[in-house]
């Protein structure tokens, strides 16, 4: 049970840094751009599953996910996203091009893309 609090402990801690504001500038990059990268990665495979799904839940669950990855990337970066289409569609042409090829790294993209969402939402219900 302690290794278990000590845990829990850990997200709540994480997730209070989580929520204070980020000071970051565009100009001087005060972020890791790969994980900005990855954050847009993420809302195009949601873009991408809603798209292809059939079930209105489905489609709406992905929405949701996708804008949750946007901003994550705008509070990241500490610049709104302007032009929705111009930073998303290249990504998402990437995801389809590695889609056709069987290319291994579209798995690995949407495993960590799985991975961030598991964290977002066990923080959330720490907070319930």
């Amino acid at each position: 049970m302690l290794p278990l609090l000590r845990t829990g402990a850990a997200l709540l801690a994480a997730s209070s840094l989580a929520l204070m504001p980020v000071e970051a500038s565009a100009e001087t990059k005060d972020y890791d751009p790969a994980m900005y990268d990855l954050l847009l990665d993420c809302a195009a495979v949601y873009i991408v599953v809603g798209q292809a799904s059939d079930k209105d839940a489905e489609k709406e669950k992905a929405t949701n996910s996708a804008v949750g990855f946007i901003s994550g990337a705008e509070s990241l970066s500490g610049v709104e996203i302007t032009d929705y289409a111009a930073v998303l569609n290249p990504r998402k042409d990437k995801l389809l091009e590695w889609l056709r090829k069987k290319d291994p790294s579209l798995a690995r993209t949407m495993r960590s893309c799985v991975a961030i969402e598991k964290v977002g939402t066990s923080i959330a219900m720490l907070g319930k």
